[in-house]
C-alpha cells in the first residue's frame, strides 16, 4: 500500500468521524457512537483485506480482516437492526472469523491446519445462530461435536500438498460417536438407533474381513 494511499484514507476518516460528531453536536442526528464503532470497524476491515489483495503472500491479513468486518456487521444489527436478531449477528461475526480461515486454505493448500480453526467456528456459529431454537444443552453439545467431527472428516478428505490426512478419520469418528451420544441423550427413543447403527456397521466390516478372507484362500487353492 502506497504512502499517499493510506494518507488519504486517514484523512477522509478524520472527516467523516469529524462530520458525525458534528452533526450529533447540532441534534440532527443521534446515537452516532455505534455507527462510528461500525464504520471504523469496517474500513479497518477493508484495509486489511486489501493489503492481501495486493500481495497473497500475506494471508495472515484475512484473518483481522474478516474478523473487523464481522465485529462491524455484529454492531451495526445489535444497533440498527430489527429486534431479535442478536443471535444472528452473533453468528455472521463467529462465522465471518470461521470464513478467513476456509480462504487461507482453498487459497494455499499449505495451510490445511485452518481447517480446524475454520471448522470449529464455523461450528459455534451455527450453535450461536440456532440458541433460540436449540434449547436443550445436549443438543447443543452434539452440533458442536459433530461440526468437529465434520472438520476432521473434512481435514481427511481434502486434498493437501502431503497427501490425504488419513489420520483425521480417527478423531472424526470418535467425535462422530460422542455427538450420537450426546444426541441420544437428549431425543427420546435415539437412544436405540445409534448403537443399532453401530452393530450395523459392526456386521459390515466383519463381512467385509471374512469375504476377503474366504477370497484369499479361494486364489491359494486355485494356484
Amino acid at each position: 500500500m502506497k504512502r499517499l494511499d493510506v494518507t488519504l484514507i486517514i484523512g477522509l476518516g478524520l472527516i467523516v468521524v469529524g462530520g458525525l460528531f458534528l452533526l450529533q453536536s447540532l441534534g440532527v442526528v443521534s446515537g452516532v457512537l455505534p455507527l462510528l464503532w461500525v464504520l471504523i470497524f469496517a474500513a479497518s476491515g477493508l484495509i486489511f483485506l486489501y493489503f492481501f489483495w495486493i500481495n497473497r503472500e500475506h494471508w495472515w491479513a484475512l484473518i483481522p480482516g474478516f474478523t473487523l468486518l464481522g465485529l462491524g456487521a455484529l454492531i451495526g444489527l445489535s444497533e440498527y437492526g430489527p429486534k431479535g436478531l442478536e443471535n444472528l449477528a452473533a453468528a455472521i461475526f463467529m462465522g465471518s472469523i470461521g470464513l478467513s480461515f476456509w480462504l487461507i486454505y482453498f487459497l494455499n493448500r499449505e495451510h490445511w491446519w485452518a481447517i480446524i480453526p475454520g471448522g470449529v467456528l464455523l461450528s459455534v456459529a451455527v450453535i450461536a445462530g440456532l440458541e433460540e431454537v436449540v434449547a436443550n444443552d445436549d443438543v447443543a453439545a452434539s452440533i458442536i461435536f459433530l461440526g468437529l467431527a465434520s472438520t476432521f472428516g473434512a481435514i481427511a478428505i481434502l486434498p493437501t500438498p502431503y497427501g490425504r490426512m488419513k489420520w483425521a478419520w480417527i478423531p472424526a469418528s470418535i467425535f462422530f460417536v460422542i455427538s450420537l451420544i450426546l444426541f441420544s441423550v437428549a431425543v427420546s427413543g435415539f437412544q436405540y438407533v445409534w448403537p443399532a447403527g453401530i452393530i450395523v456397521i459392526g456386521l459390515v466390516i466383519l463381512y467385509r474381513a471374512l469375504f476377503r478372507r474366504s477370497k484369499a484362500q479361494g486364489n491359494l487353492e486355485e494356484q
